[in-house]
C-alpha cells in the first residue's frame, strides 16, 4: 500500500489598508481580497507594466483579479479562455459578479466563429464587419486564442490593390480595449518565432496592457527590458 500526503495551501488575504480606497468603495459586501489579486489590480494600472503574470493556485481567483480593473472602472477587456465551453462557464459567473459589483451598465457578449457566422447572416456583412459591429458594441469580450489569432494575422482583411487597410480590424480593436487578458495561460516551451510574441508586446505601441492568468512553466522565457512583465 501506498500513502499519498497533501499539505495544506494558504493564501493570504490582502489586508484592508492594502486594498485601494476606489476597489474597497466597490466592493461587493463581506468579500475579502487575497493579496494576490490587488497585486493583480495595482500591477495593472501601473502604466510601467506591460504584461502581468499571475501564477496563483487553481480556484484562489485570478480571474476576479484580472477582471478587478473592468470591474472598478469599467476598463474595456477582451478577456480569452482555451476552450468555447469554459466561454460559456465564464459568461455565466462574470455576469453574477458584475451584479454584484454594480456594474450591470456593462455590455458583456462572447464572441466565436459560429456568434460571428450569425452576425454575418443576420446583418448581410462581411466578416471583417460584424466583427468590428460586435466589438464596438461592448466593453467586455470573451473569445478563444484563435480569433485573437486571425485578428492578429490579418485574416479577417482583404488584400490586393482594392483590399482593405492591415490595421483595418487591428486598429479599431486596440483602441476600443484597454486590456486583453489571457485566462488558464499555459506555457510549455519558448517562442520561436518573434510573431508568437504579438500578443505580450501590445501596449509597447498601443498603451494597452496584457493579463496572463494560469500556470507558467519554467520554460517560459522573455527578456524583461522588452516585456516590463511583473509577476503577481
Amino acid at each position: 500500500m501506498s500513502w499519498v500526503t497533501t499539505f495544506p495551501v494558504y493564501s493570504k488575504l490582502a489586508d484592508d489598508q492594502d486594498v485601494p480606497t476606489e476597489v474597497r468603495g466597490q466592493m461587493p459586501l463581506g468579500l475579502r481580497l487575497s493579496q494576490h489579486q490587488v497585486e493583480t489590480y495595482q500591477a495593472l494600472r501601473d502604466r510601467d507594466v506591460d504584461i502581468v503574470f499571475n501564477v496563483a493556485i487553481t480556484g484562489d481567483g485570478k480571474s476576479l483579479a484580472g477582471q478587478l480593473p473592468t470591474l472598478v472602472e469599467s476598463r474595456p477587456m477582451i478577456a480569452m479562455y482555451p476552450t468555447n465551453e469554459l466561454i460559456n462557464d465564464q459568461l455565466r459567473q462574470v455576469e453574477q459578479t458584475m451584479t454584484a459589483w454594480g456594474c450591470d451598465a456593462l455590455s458583456m457578449t462572447r464572441l466565436d466563429a459560429r456568434r460571428l457566422d450569425d452576425l454575418e447572416d443576420e446583418a448581410e456583412l462581411r466578416r471583417s464587419a460584424a466583427l468590428l459591429n460586435l466589438l464596438r458594441n461592448h466593453e467586455l469580450v470573451l473569445t478563444n486564442p484563435d480569433i485573437f489569432h486571425y485578428i492578429m494575422q490579418q485574416y479577417y482583411t482583404q488584400t490586393g490593390k482594392r483590399g482593405d487597410a492591415p490595421d483595418r480590424v487591428i486598429g479599431p480593436l486596440l483602441n476600443l480595449f484597454e486590456q486583453f487578458t489571457f485566462d488558464e495561460f499555459h506555457v510549455f516551451q519558448t517562442w520561436s518565432n518573434p510573431s508568437e510574441k504579438v500578443p505580450l508586446s501590445l501596449r509597447n505601441s498601443w498603451g494597452t496592457y496584457a493579463a496572463l492568468l494560469g500556470a507558467c512553466w519554467p520554460t517560459l522565457r522573455a527578456d524583461p527590458g522588452e516585456l516590463h512583465a511583473r509577476t503577481a
